[in-house]
């Protein structure tokens, strides 16, 4: 959902490039799976649970950088200079 709606442009590079990497993480642990699923073998975990435990892991943290950049003394921390005005009235 971020990603289709303009989300890479709005917040800075560091946080984008988390957003990237999770998106990519989570595809690779889809794909990864799919190999386990058909086989049902135990052995072909390790990959698609190591990859799930990232992305889980990487969503956590944004979803800590996108609680502080909307609280406190960070607030918009996270959004880039020229959008922090639009960010008041998106979130709010």
């Amino acid at each position: 959902m971020m990603l289709s709606q303009g989300t890479l442009g709005i917040l800075v590079p560091w946080v984008s490039a988390l957003l990237l990497r999770e998106f990519l993480i989570d595809l690779a642990c889809m794909v990864a799976c799919v190999p386990w699923f058909l086989s049902n073998e135990s052995n072909k975990d390790g990959l698609p649970l190591r990859l799930g435990a990232a992305a889980a892991m990487i969503r956590a943290f944004l979803v800590v950088v996108f609680v502080l950049g909307r609280v406190g003394p960070w607030f918009d921390f996270d959004v880039r200079q020229q959008h922090r005005y639009l960010q008041y009235t998106r979130w709010t």
